[in-house]
């Protein structure tokens, strides 16, 4: 199961794999999601709020199709390498909000390294909902 906590240019994603009693964290990855290329990629509310609206929709349209790419291109990639440790995800989700995500998600990345950070747990808590609610339901 794969859990995306998303950010401003940028996401946590977290790979989940076992039972939800003994879930295993395969993978944890950030997934670059802006262009530094592009001004305002990264925060584009702050760059175009001044902007007159036509100009505004053509740069975030422009924004959009790159942070969609790189999107596409960063899940492509993780999901090569979860085929390389030879797992494949049945689902994924992503967090609209983040929290504190407590000790027992702490444990389960502690083997993992850094960074092991709150954006990190969250994605590996929600794939390992997923992980309970696949497991559950599939019989």
């Amino acid at each position: 199961m794969l859990g995306i906590a998303p950010h401003s240019g940028w996401a946590a994603a977290a790979l989940v794999a076992g039972t939800p009693l003994e879930p295993r964290v395969i993978l944890r990855e950030r997934l670059e999601l802006s262009d530094t290329r592009l001004a305002g990629s990264k925060q584009p509310y702050h760059e175009l709020e001044g902007l007159p609206l036509a100009q505004a929709q053509r740069q975030l349209a422009r924004l959009c199709t790159s942070a969609g790419g790189l999107a596409q291109s960063a899940l492509r990639s993780l999901l090569e390498r979860a085929q390389t440790a030879g797992v494949e995800p049945r689902a994924a989700g992503i967090l609209d909000s983040s929290g504190r995500s407590g000790a027992t998600v702490t444990a389960l990345g502690r083997g993992m390294g850094s960074p092991w950070g709150a954006d990190q747990k969250d994605a590996a808590l929600l794939a390992w909902l997923l992980l309970a609610a696949y497991t559950t339901t599939a019989v």
